[in-house]
């Protein structure tokens, strides 16, 4: 038997399409915390936070032969946990129409979050770099080190314009991959 814990996400999600309990085992172990974090930092407080995440979890095991995975499974599953939250809310206030969550629950440290959502950020990034073209992923990690245009044309031996070309197609590639946490940085600031 092969050793989950080695497997890539999309190769979890492959096996557990084919019914195996211990990928879902794998896949569960890998993201429960940073989804319980997120769970609790969206509902303001561990109220419920955990019965979000088992939710997220358990629909994704209900229907894990109609589901198509877009993105990352981190992304993934983070918007089934997000969906699951809004869920919750909404029963919440159906309930209890006229309470209203006037006040949130304090929160102590957010730096987990943060640094969870950066580590994150920075493994989805590295994915994505190491997902582009293999001249292009060159010519963009050469630009990363501070290399100028015309020395790393000189040093991949290919034109000035070629280098251009490779980063615009890197920076456009990654544009489009992250548009969601531009977003999602721009109106948690403003």
């Amino acid at each position: 038997m092969k050793n989950h814990k080695l497997l890539s996400d999309e190769e979890l999600f492959v096996l557990i399409k084919q019914d195996s309990q211990s990928a879902f085992s794998t896949l569960f172990d890998r993201y429960w915390k940073k989804m319980l974090v997120k769970a609790s930092y969206l509902l303001r407080s561990d109220d419920g936070a955990e019965e979000v995440v088992l939710d997220a979890f358990a629909n994704l095991w209900k229907r894990r032969h109609s589901t198509e995975i877009r993105n990352t499974m981190h992304t993934y599953i983070a918007s089934a946990v997000k969906y699951e939250v809004f869920n919750k809310i909404s029963d919440r206030k159906k309930r209890h129409p006229f309470i209203e969550d006037v006040k949130p629950a304090p929160v102590a440290d957010d730096a987990t979050r943060q640094w969870l959502d950066f580590t994150d950020l920075q493994q989805d990034l590295e994915r994505a770099i190491a997902a582009l073209p293999e001249k292009c992923r060159l010519v963009f990690k050469h630009r990363n080190d501070g290399m100028k245009g015309k020395e790393i044309a000189g040093l991949l031996k290919i034109s000035q314009k070629t280098v251009e070309a490779h980063i615009e197609k890197a920076l456009r590639t990654l544009r489009e991959k992250f548009y969601r946490y531009i977003y999602y940085i721009f109106f948690q600031f403003n």
